[in-house]
C-alpha cells in the first residue's frame, strides 16, 4: 500500500539522517550547547562517559528527533563496537524503542556486541561495508583492551598502524571481501 510505502520512507530518511549526522567530526557536529534536556525528561545512556564522539547521540536527538519525540525509528550503525561503550544508537533503542543493522567488522568486538545488542528487531552483521569486489585489508590487535585501535588499514591513522598491545605485539592483518 501506498501508506505502507510512506512509513518505509519516512523511517529510512530518519536513518539516513543519523548516518549523516554521525558521519561528522565532533567539532563540526556540535550544534549549540547542552540545553536542559533533564527538565524535558531526557536521559542520554551513558551521560559522562564516553561515547563514538562527545555528545553525539544528543546532538542527532534535539535536531532531527525531538519535535516531535519520534518512537519506534529505525537506525543504522556502522562501526558498532560492543554496543555500548561506543554507542551512538543504543540511548534510541532503549529510551525510544527502536530498532535497526549495527555492522562490527572486529569479531572480538562483534562477540560483545551479540551479548549486548541482540534483540527482536536489530540485525547484527559481522562485517565491513566497501565497494562491491573490493579487498579490504583489516588491522586488529589480539588484545580485547585494545579492540577500538582496529580498523581497515587504508583508513586507519598511522598511529594505530603501528600500535602494539601491552605484551608488545602486534595485531595480525585479516583480509575480508
Amino acid at each position: 500500500s501506498s501508506e505502507g510505502s510512506g512509513e518505509y520512507s519516512r523511517q529510512m530518511a530518519n536513518a539516513l539522517a543519523v548516518i549523516a549526522v554521525v558521519a561528522v567530526p565532533w567539532n563540526c557536529s556540535r550544534i549549540g550547547h547542552r540545553g536542559n534536556r533533564k527538565a524535558l525528561g531526557y536521559h542520554f545512556h551513558g551521560e559522562g562517559q564516553q561515547r563514538g564522539f562527545p555528545l553525539e547521540d544528543e546532538e542527532v536527538f534535539k535536531h532531527y528527533f525531538a519535535s516531535p519525540l519520534q518512537h519506534n525509528g529505525t537506525f543504522l550503525e556502522l562501526g558498532a563496537h560492543d554496543g555500548v561503550t561506543v554507542s551512538n544508537t543504543l540511548w534510541f533503542e532503549r529510551a525510544l524503542g527502536w530498532h535497526g543493522m549495527l555492522i562490527e567488522a572486529s569479531p572480538i568486538a562483534y562477540k560483545s556486541l551479540e551479548r549486548s545488542r541482540a534483540r527482536v528487531g536489530n540485525s547484527l552483521h559481522n562485517t565491513v561495508v566497501c565497494a562491491k569486489g573490493q579487498i579490504v585489508r583489516y588491522r586488529e590487535p589480539r588484545s580485547v583492551a585494545s579492540v577500538t585501535m582496529a580498523g581497515i588499514e587504508s583508513s586507519m591513522p598511522t598511529s594505530n598502524k603501528h600500535y602494539r598491545d601491552n605484551s608488545g605485539r602486534r595485531g595480525g592483518f585479516r583480509e575480508l571481501l
